[in-house]
C-alpha cells in the first residue's frame, strides 16, 4: 500500500455508495466540479437501480400490480445489453429476475436474512418466478411488465458504475475501489493480494494490474 500512496497520493471517498463505500485514488486532485459530478451520478444511479431504496425505479417496478412502462436513462443501455448477453449466454441461469429469489432468501430491502417459509416452493424461474427473456419485455431503455416483478442488477451493477466513474477522471493513473470491485489504470503494475480466509496473514493468489479491472 505504501507503494500505491506513493504513486497516487490523492484519495477521494464516497462513504455510502452502493452500500459498501467507494475510495479512489489518483495521482492527481479531483477538482470539486468532477467530485460532485460523480456525487451525482452515484445518487441517480441508487435511485434507479437500486433494490434497497423503496423510492428507486426498481422498487417501483416491483410494486406494480399490474406491471407498466418503465423509461430508464440512457446510460442504462450497456447495463441492459450485458444482461441480455448473459441472459442468452447462461440459457437463464443470469437474470436480473432474481430479485425475487433474493427477497425470499431473506436478502431484502431491510436485509433480514430470514428466508420465507414458501421459499422452497417458489425459488427459481422453473417454479414460476418471472425471467428476463419472457416476463421483461425491452425497448432500448424502457422495460415493459405485466406484473410486479422483483429486478437486481448487482451481478454487474456495481461493476458498470466503476467503469462509468472511471470515465469521469482526468487523471492518468488511478485505482477505485468499490468494496472489492476494482477498476485500475497505472504505468506500472498494481500488486492485488487476494486474502486466505482462514489466515489473514497470508494471501491465496496476488494479481498484477496495470490496466483492468477484478472482482474480488
Amino acid at each position: 500500500m505504501d507503494s500505491l500512496t506513493q504513486r497516487m497520493p490523492f484519495v477521494t471517498a464516497f462513504y455510502r455508495a452502493l452500500g459498501t463505500g467507494m475510495v479512489i485514488s489518483v495521482d492527481s486532485p479531483i477538482d470539486d466540479k468532477v467530485r460532485s459530478a460523480m456525487e451525482s451520478l452515484i445518487e441517480d444511479y441508487e435511485h434507479v437501480l437500486s433494490r434497497f431504496r423503496n423510492d428507486s425505479l426498481i422498487a417501483a417496478i416491483g410494486k406494480a400490480e399490474h406491471g407498466g412502462s418503465f423509461d430508464f436513462p440512457d446510460w442504462c443501455a450497456p447495463l441492459f445489453d450485458l444482461y441480455d448477453a448473459l441472459f442468452s449466454a447462461t440459457s437463464g441461469a443470469i437474470d436480473p429476475c432474481v430479485g425475487e429469489d433474493l427477497i425470499r432468501l431473506g436478502y431484502d430491502a431491510s436485509m433480514s436474512f430470514t428466508v420465507t417459509q414458501d421459499a422452497p416452493e417458489h425459488l427459481g424461474a422453473l417454479r414460476g418466478r418471472a425471467t428476463w427473456g419472457q416476463d421483461v419485455e425491452r425497448h432500448g431503455t424502457t422495460l415493459v411488465t405485466r406484473g410486479p416483478v422483483q429486478l437486481d442488477f448487482g451481478a454487474c451493477g456495481k461493476g458498470y458504475l466503476v467503469d462509468l466513474l472511471g470515465r469521469m477522471l482526468r487523471s492518468t493513473q488511478f485505482v477505485i475501489d468499490a468494496g472489492g470491485d476494482l477498476l485500475i489504470h497505472a504505468e506500472q503494475p498494481i500488486s492485488i493480494a487476494l486474502e486466505d480466509p482462514e489466515d489473514s496473514s497470508r494471501a491465496i493468489g496476488v494479481a498484477h494490474i496495470v490496466n483492468g479491472a477484478l472482482c474480488a
